[in-house]
């Protein structure tokens, strides 16, 4: 089972990360508050569900979500299909 702590410290890191990137780099001075919302959003779902494995491993394995997806960049797909 994946430690729940590690994976809420990975998701603070990527939000903050994104959200630091963003306002350092003068990004908003191009970018309207949707384009931001939709950054902070992407960084919040970017491993929902994730399970703590790789792609290699769900393909080695035959898991049921490499089965699912085709072998085909299985880990973003099921975040995104989790997602929406």
């Amino acid at each position: 089972m994946v430690c729940i702590t590690k994976l809420k410290s990975n998701l603070i890191l990527v939000v903050h990360s994104t959200h630091y990137f963003i306002k350092e780099t003068c990004l908003m001075d191009f970018q309207d508050n949707v384009d931001y919302l939709a950054l902070i959003f992407s960084a919040l779902c970017h491993d929902v569900n994730h399970t703590g494995k790789n792609n290699t491993y769900e393909m080695n394995t035959f898991s049921k979500l490499a089965i699912k997806y085709n072998d085909k960049s299985v880990l973003e797909q099921h975040h995104c299909a989790v997602t929406y």
